[in-house]
């Protein structure tokens, strides 16, 4: 230390227990306290040259957002020095917490002009999968890590705190194979979260209470409708959270914001109390409607009122919900279109409970989007559900509806229903001879299930079904007729009336905008091309079918199977033509 030892004392008062005979330092340097400081941080650069000369010299200084202004300054002096000595000085900080302090800012600033700054990213996918076996000693699938990414952005403080809950809870106990439905935030986590959010004003706070009943990502506009204030005093609170690393506003989406993790934004919600919550749900649902957006956002409005739970809103919840759910199957996302039809039955239930004909209906909207998913099992259950309350309040339409959703297609193969055919026929006696359109389709489908065991019925009900929809103006009942038809003449005598069936049912489906039905004919019509010996036509149906399918995302994936019947047809058709070819040219 040299002759600055007694300067560097002042701070390290016990030297003087150590190091003996240092001198007392002049009163009159207290009269001067700058050039005072001066000399103490001249005395720790040259002590700190003077050690690195022996050997290099690193300097860690770890949490230096709680380093107190002073001590900040003396970082600022040894780094304009420390160029010229061994050493390397390696400071770390908190850039959320820097910036609630100016004055700690601009001192961290100055050192950081005579170095280099590193920002340290969050950890990316692959990076926190490692992480978890490493530290937790278990092997994480694709879809955690990916929702740990997004929950957490790679933050390590955030997600070793989640994995430190999830091992708590026994969800990393199985490999963390298994998601659950919401993962729980940490209480450090929520306390760290509230110390970030502690310096805002309330009007601030109160603003990013609303954003965080929007969403992880929000828009100016709904903010303002929904907090009632000015558009430029929303834009100041937001500046204010955006100076804390709060949110911050989406790059080339001018009044687009987003928290600036999701972790925020689940702490700000969690925090709510659940009656302001029901509240702030049901202010951002009518803020949006009153927006009057060109296209309704009606799966958004849904939600907001669902959350909302309560049965006043309760018609609305039910209203945009099947608005939302028919969206959502003209886009051929039926999981979604399920999922809001579930949510328009629960909000159902806030208003009335018992047998009645509305529930019916949302339940036979709910199974017919499960027949679209593939899950024919849960839609089967969901329509006899509608059916038991259809019987109840004797409605046979209803009635006929809930039998008929779930078996639109093919029946197993080889085996009749009879639960099934005990219901289309009590469906049959329940709609009587004015049943209309709904009749024939009970017709067909009873015909359909009879196939395995009672075949000419079975061709006699499709038959019937048929010349009866010719009688009306309905594309559907027409449709469900003649693939009735079709799959009762599976004989090698009604070749020509299958053709004709598939090529009527597909032009009919795909007018009507029934694209299921008009993809199930064009495979099945490939199978008729093929039995017939045109290969051309089933090539040009098989390429047809493959570009439906594609757009569809049909759940079956048929192209092995169709390349593997048109292998097998090409073989026999070329086998035949070498074993017969004399004769097959005399045909020709």
């Amino acid at each position: 230390m040299g002759s600055g030892a007694a300067e560097i004392a002042q701070i390290a008062p016990e030297l003087r227990d150590q190091i003996g005979g240092l001198p007392e330092l002049p009163s009159a340097s207290l009269g001067q306290p700058e050039k005072a400081r001066f000399r103490l941080f001249d005395s720790l650069t040259a002590f700190f040259g003077n050690a690195a000369g022996a050997q290099p010299l690193l300097i860690v200084l770890d949490d230096l957002h709680a380093a107190d202004p002073t001590s900040l300054l003396m970082l600022v002096a040894f780094s304009r020095q420390v160029r010229g000595i061994r050493a390397t000085a390696i400071a770390t900080y908190r850039a959320l917490e820097v910036k609630q302090s100016p004055e700690h800012a601009a001192l961290i600033a100055q050192a950081e002009r005579e170095g280099v700054a590193f920002p340290l990213l969050g950890l990316d996918e692959g990076n926190i999968g490692k992480f978890i076996e490493a530290a937790w000693g278990v092997s994480a699938d694709a879809s955690l890590v990916r929702r740990l990414h997004d929950l957490t952005e790679g933050n390590p403080f955030f997600l070793n705190e989640v994995l430190r809950q999830m091992a708590a809870e026994g969800q990393l106990a199985s490999g963390a194979s298994s998601l659950p439905i919401r993962l729980t935030i940490p209480r450090g986590v929520i306390e760290f979260i509230r110390g970030l959010i502690q310096p805002l004003a309330e009007d601030a706070r109160n603003v990013l209470d609303i954003a965080s009943v929007v969403g992880r990502d929000f828009d100016l506009n709904r903010l303002e409708a929904a907090s009632g204030l000015p558009r430029e005093a929303v834009i100041d609170l937001l500046d204010q959270a955006e100076s804390l690393e709060l949110v911050h506003e989406a790059r080339g989406a001018a009044g687009r914001y987003s928290f600036r993790h999701a972790l925020i934004r689940e702490a700000l919600y969690d925090a709510l109390p659940a009656a302001r919550r029901r509240r702030l749900h049901r202010a951002v649902a009518e803020a949006i409607r009153g927006l009057a957006e060109t296209r309704e956002p009606y799966a958004e409005i849904a939600y907001h009122y669902f959350q909302s739970a309560s049965p006043g809103d309760a018609d609305s919840a039910i209203e945009y919900s099947r608005q939302a759910a028919r969206t959502a199957e003209k886009s051929l996302a039926y999981e979604e279109a399920a999922h809001h039809l579930g949510n328009a039955i629960e909000a159902l239930a806030l208003k009335r409970a018992g047998d009645d004909p509305f529930q019916a209906e949302l339940l036979c909207d709910l199974g017919e989007a499960q027949v679209k998913t593939g899950n024919l099992a849960e839609a089967r259950k969901t329509c006899l559900r509608a059916a038991d309350i259809a019987r109840r309040v004797n409605r046979p339409d209803l009635f006929a509806r809930a039998v008929l959703a779930p078996g639109r297609y093919l029946s197993l193969s080889g085996v009749t229903d009879h639960g099934l055919v005990q219901l289309l026929k009590e469906a049959r006696a329940m709609l009587g001879d004015s049943g209309g359109p709904l009749l024939a389709q009970v017709l067909a489908r009873l015909g359909i299930e009879l196939y395995w065991s009672e075949r000419e019925q079975a061709v006699a009900l499709c038959q019937q079904a048929a010349d009866m929809a010719r009688g009306f103006d309905n594309p559907h009942t027409l449709i469900v007729a003649l693939w009735g038809r079709w799959l009762s003449l599976r004989n090698p005598d009604s070749l020509e009336q299958r053709l004709a069936d598939t090529s009527e049912m597909i032009a009919i489906a795909e007018s009507a905008g029934e694209r299921d039905f008009a993809l199930e004919a064009r495979f099945f019509r490939v199978a008729d091309l093929l039995e017939a010996g045109d290969i051309v036509g089933a090539d040009v149906e098989h390429r047809e079918y493959l570009a439906a399918e594609a757009e569809l995302r049909d759940r079956f994936k048929r192209r092995l199977l169709l390349d593997g019947m048109r292998g097998g047809s090409a073989a026999v058709l070329a086998n035949s033509s070498r074993r017969f070819g004399g004769s097959l040219h005399r045909i020709r």
